[in-house]
């Protein structure tokens, strides 16, 4: 079964997921830029139309010190009767709390944990996942701890760890550290290789076992639709399309149709019929966007 916010579904039951999403965040203090902060109104359009399209579970990667707000997830999975899985964890730094320097991998280990299994912030709501936890473009020794504590947190609980690789690097260094540190490899998406440069990097990440996540789609400032496209064919073509994950990973308010972003409904209204004229089929990109997920979760 998985947490999703004051309730249980199983995999089965999860649908069309955006696997790797934000619906508030805040990191516009390290940032010192107001369009970091997400929230408010502006997004509910969007959200009325990848409703529309089918999509029935959104995963929140919004965690500890990045803005998560709680209360605003239930709000949105009551209006649009979403499936929403909220997340726990810590992001990267510079983003990371002053507490959580204080501690050490155990202590924020039973910190996932009990968000896990108890709930968080004195909420009946539990976290469904642990992400996203990341890197940067050199792996801090505060981010190798951070990775040692998600591992030992999805030992106890068994929940999926989503991880964050600032431009699609570091891959293997997280490998190594979760690995090491007891994590199960197949219940790990790696996210955002789309910003990797090196198809066949990537193309050995996926040879782990571990999810690919394609999930900055619609972001065209850092790469095209025909460069993740020609990725996507090629994890196909090499068997590795189950481990295929997207997602759009809207974080800003400029990202919003409304301020005129791209925002969520690019996966659906763009991107996908992109695929298909690439003769990526229709029932195989279903299984990318349904079966995955719901085996990352299983």
């Amino acid at each position: 079964m998985i947490n999703i916010l004051n309730k249980e579904i199983t995999p089965a039951e999860m649908g069309i997921t955006m696997y790797h999403e934000h619906l508030t965040i805040d990191l516009s203090d390290q940032k010192k830029d107001l369009d970091a902060r997400l929230g408010g109104e502006e997004l509910v359009e969007d959200l009325k139309i990848v409703k529309k399209a089918g999509v029935k579970t959104i995963v929140e990667l919004t965690n500890i010190g990045m803005g998560r707000d709680i209360d605003r997830l239930e709000f949105l999975a009551s209006v649009f009767d979403f499936n929403i899985i909220a997340s726990t964890g810590f992001y990267k730094e510079p983003y990371l709390p002053g507490f959580f320097y204080q501690k050490n991998r155990e202590q924020l280990a039973e910190l996932m944990i009990s968000e896990i299994k108890d709930g968080i912030n004195g909420t009946n709501i539990k976290a469904g996942v642990i992400g996203e936890v990341g890197t940067s473009q050199k792996v801090t020794d505060a981010e190798k701890k951070l990775l040692q504590a998600a591992a030992l947190a999805q030992i106890e609980t068994g929940v999926p760890i989503i991880t964050h690789l600032t431009l699609g690097c570091c891959g293997f260094e997280q490998l190594k550290i979760l690995k090491e540190a007891g994590a199960e490899l197949s219940k790990l998406a790696l996210s955002h290789l789309d910003l990797a440069a090196d198809i066949n990097y990537v193309l050995q990440l996926a040879e782990k076992g571990v999810f690919i996540g394609i999930d900055t789609i619609g972001k065209l400032q850092y790469q095209s639709d025909e460069f993740r496209i020609k990725l996507i064919k090629e994890l196909i073509k090499a068997g590795y399309e189950e481990q295929i994950l997207l997602s759009t990973d809207i974080t800003r308010l400029s990202h919003l149709s409304v301020n005129g972003g791209h925002s969520y409904q690019y996966l659906f209204e763009e991107f996908i019929p992109k695929l298909k004229q690439a003769n990526v089929s229709r029932d195989l990109i279903d299984r990318i966007i349904r079966d995955n997920p719901a085996k990352l979760f299983s």
